[in-house]
């Protein structure tokens, strides 16, 4: 089972909790499909979409899915854990910018990350700095974790458009 212990975040469709998976005695994180969306069955499914979509995707740029589950009142993806700030908080700290190398380190990371998803057939479709995670790992500095797959689009390999959740005119991503 999981354990919540505190909430980490907000996104538009719930909260990100960090967990403890009791059996392998790890930290999670636990994204819980918000209460009032959780009667609606579209988000239900574009709740479990997401951890199908992001558990095919085995990337060291791309934050691991370990498990979706339905509950008694909505649903929760459980996924890697990673701590650090998003990209976002990065360039607030840099107003006059990220140096150069440091700038292209994130880039190369971000790209092979999403090169990665576009060979599984996986477009994103909401990439922003949010959407970034800058992490520590194993001594690299700037270490990149793409996340939220919520709105992708899965292709097949004929290119007709699978699986898509979103209707025709709809608005979705993040505008600006």
């Amino acid at each position: 089972g999981i354990e919540i212990e505190t909430p980490i975040g907000r996104g538009g469709m719930g909260a990100v909790y960090l967990g403890r998976q009791l059996s392998l005695d790890r930290e999670v994180a636990v994204k819980v499909l918000a209460s009032e969306l959780a009667d609606d069955p579209q988000f239900l499914e574009r709740l479990e979409r997401e951890a199908r979509v992001m558990a095919r995707l085995r990337h060291p740029n791309i934050v691991a899915v370990h498990d979706f589950q339905r509950t008694d009142d909505g649903a929760a993806i459980v996924m890697e854990f990673v701590e650090g700030g998003s990209l976002r908080e990065k360039l607030q700290q840099h107003p006059n910018g990220l140096p150069v190398a440091e700038a292209l380190r994130i880039l190369r990371q971000i790209a092979a990350g999403l090169e990665a998803a576009h060979a599984s057939g996986v477009i994103h479709r909401d990439m922003k700095p949010e959407n970034c995670f800058i992490i520590h790992r194993n001594g690299m500095r700037d270490f990149v974790k793409v996340l939220d797959f919520g709105i992708a689009k899965m292709h097949e390999e004929n290119n007709r458009v699978s699986h898509t959740l979103t209707q025709a005119g709809a608005l979705i991503g993040t505008p600006e």
